[in-house]
């Protein structure tokens, strides 16, 4: 559940930071960033996390994995 909690804080971050960085020009966007857009990215974070032990398990039945592993550190020791 932890990890759970670290990912959604880490991926609406960076939602949050892109929709900011495509606003202020510095970034290129092919969908124009409005507060709709924002909205939208921000419900499928949720949604995401919501759908995301369905999706993992979709995965391991169509691929044979036993376990999928999720990234959650940018750097592994």
């Amino acid at each position: 559940m932890k990890l759970d909690i670290i990912g959604s804080v880490a991926r609406l971050k960076r939602v949050i930071s892109r929709w900011i960085r495509q606003r202020r020009g510095k970034e290129h966007y092919n969908t124009k960033p409005t507060w709709s857009f924002l909205m939208d990215n921000i419900k499928w974070v949720f949604e995401f996390n919501c759908k995301k032990k369905s999706w993992s398990s979709f995965l391991n039945r169509a691929t044979g994995f036993v376990s999928l592993k999720i990234r959650t550190r940018r750097w592994s020791l």
